[in-house]
């Protein structure tokens, strides 16, 4: 018998899911090390993150990241009049439900 290859795509659809479902529980949102520092310099707290994962809007299919080996999503939301980005991490075959945020932008 040949090896089973699984099927690693992630629609926005399925993305939106899980990660909706992660910013209704905030046990399930973990940060990088590198987000905390960038959401320090743009003035974006944790709050404002959550609720971008609860209402943003995805912009683009997922992207699968080979180095970390899970699906990036940059999800767009505005918060105190200002227009920003998150971008997720997600494993849709991590049956926690558990998301990372990667980093956050400023858009202009």
């Amino acid at each position: 018998m040949g090896a089973k290859i699984l099927d690693f795509r992630l629609t926005k659809r399925r993305a939106m899911e899980i990660i909706r479902a992660a910013g209704e529980d905030s046990s399930k949102i973990y940060r990088s090390k590198h987000a905390p520092i960038r959401m320090g310099e743009r003035g974006i707290d944790d709050l404002q993150v959550q609720r971008c994962l609860q209402r943003g809007k995805i912009l683009r299919e997922p992207k699968w990241n080979i180095n970390a080996r899970n699906f990036e999503c940059v999800l767009r939301d505005i918060s105190a009049g200002q227009r920003f980005e998150v971008i997720v991490a997600v494993d849709p075959t991590d049956p926690t439900g558990e998301v990372t945020i990667v980093t956050v932008q400023l858009c202009g």
